[in-house]
């Protein structure tokens, strides 16, 4: 069934109000079809038969509905499987399972030994790097593969559950800080607004980082400007062996998702480069990666 329903899919979608995504499945009266990925929400709809009886699942993803101890891996696989069979794109579902782990890194708290890291092996950058994967190898992959890649990736989002959950980053008291340093500086442009992303990346402040890069989209500057910054770091930084990673993660979902969420994978990538920098692999500050200050010696470039 599910072989079936990939050899039918249809890549065309529109936005639909509210933040949703629409993506057209099989046609019936009184189905146009269904969201499979709510941002206000946060819910993975399926559409499935069962005894011959239509219904709706509904799968809250990522919000709320991840650190809820009756979620499980089983049950987001689920869901994926059943927006296969209901002959949404693979693309878009492969979409809506990047933006829900997105939204992991965006939301963790606090871990359980205290820690606010959100860098290196976390379980929002972990399924991140797992979803960027598979979405990559599914491109070339026959009709079984591109379905057993998306359960995959489901199952690994589905486990990524974290200890604490915070409403996204940047908080408004981030935004709010951001914008007072720019009205005291009187300087108020693209080139003002990296150079507070990179004052915070240096003194870890998360939120100050993801807001400036917020904000820096919202005004439509350059995103390229923005993962030149942070690729700077992504090479300087160890970031528990996942920096390069993560920014390559970043830097190829910004491309493949939709203009009104891509802003969201940069202020990911600015929160986490902010967790990361100074921070060897066993958490000792004071560090970069290991063999840059070589390679620069070697390349003659600054460290």
């Amino acid at each position: 069934m599910l072989l079936a329903a990939t050899s039918a899919v249809v890549e065309a979608g529109e936005f639909g109000r509210q933040g949703q995504y629409f993506f057209p499945g099989p046609k019936s009266e009184g189905n146009e079809g269904q969201s499979i990925f709510d941002l206000d929400g946060g819910v993975i709809r399926s559409r499935r038969s069962l005894g011959g009886v239509g219904c709706h699942l509904k799968m809250p993803a990522a919000d709320a509905y991840l650190n809820e101890a009756k979620h499980n891996a089983e049950q987001s696989m689920d869901a994926v499987a059943g927006a296969l069979a209901e002959g949404i794109a693979p693309s878009a579902v492969g979409e809506a399972l990047s933006l829900a782990s997105n939204r992991l890194v965006l939301t963790q708290g606090k871990s359980r030994d205290g820690s606010r890291r959100v860098h290196g092996a976390t379980p929002g950058v972990h399924a991140s790097d797992a979803v960027n994967a598979w979405r990559n190898m599914i491109l070339v992959s026959n009709p079984r593969n591109v379905v057993a890649g998306l359960l995959v990736s489901g199952y690994h989002v589905g486990q990524s559950k974290t200890h604490e959950q915070v409403s996204e980053y940047p908080h408004a008291e981030h935004l709010d800080e951001i914008k007072a340093r720019l009205d005291e500086t009187k300087e108020n442009d693209a080139k003002r607004l990296l150079a507070e992303a990179d004052e915070a990346i240096r003194a870890n402040d998360q939120g100050r980082a993801a807001a400036a890069i917020q904000i820096h989209g919202e005004r439509g500057y350059s995103a390229r400007a923005v993962l030149d910054l942070m690729l700077g770091y992504a090479v300087s930084e160890d970031g528990r062996l996942h920096a390069e990673k993560y920014y390559r993660t970043v830097a190829e979902e910004y491309d493949t998702t939709r203009p009104a969420f891509r802003l969201r994978q940069l202020v990911a990538l600015a929160r986490v480069t902010a967790s990361a920098y100074g921070y060897d692999a066993s958490d000792n500050a004071g560090h970069r990666a290991g063999g840059y200050e070589e390679a620069c010696r070697a390349l003659r470039v600054e460290a």
